[in-house]
């Protein structure tokens, strides 16, 4: 593949005017990081941790969510509803 996209490349465009490793490229090696960050949460050096809220009732884990990282922050407790216990209830921080 990259023969023939190195001849195609030297009939077509005059030398030098081919650069597989520009920023963003698929072939450069940054192209993983830069299309990693992307999501607000998919990468680590954002500043928020992804946290998981179980129901205090059932101990289902329903929801999802992320919260900032902050040094002695209190675990997130909020009240949303249960599909198994069908009611809403009080869902606290998973460890």
């Amino acid at each position: 593949m990259d023969k023939l996209v190195e001849q195609l490349s030297s009939e077509f465009l005059p030398a030098g005017d081919v650069n597989h490793a520009a920023a963003g490229s698929r072939r450069s090696s940054d192209f993983r990081r830069h299309s990693a960050s992307a999501g607000y949460a998919s990468s680590g050096h954002t500043g928020r941790a992804r946290i998981v809220l179980a129901c205090a009732q059932c101990g289902g884990r329903n929801y999802r969510k992320t919260k900032a990282r902050r040094e002695g922050s209190r675990p997130l407790a909020l009240s949303k509803f249960c599909s198994t216990c069908n009611a809403h209830t009080l869902h606290r921080e998973a460890v």
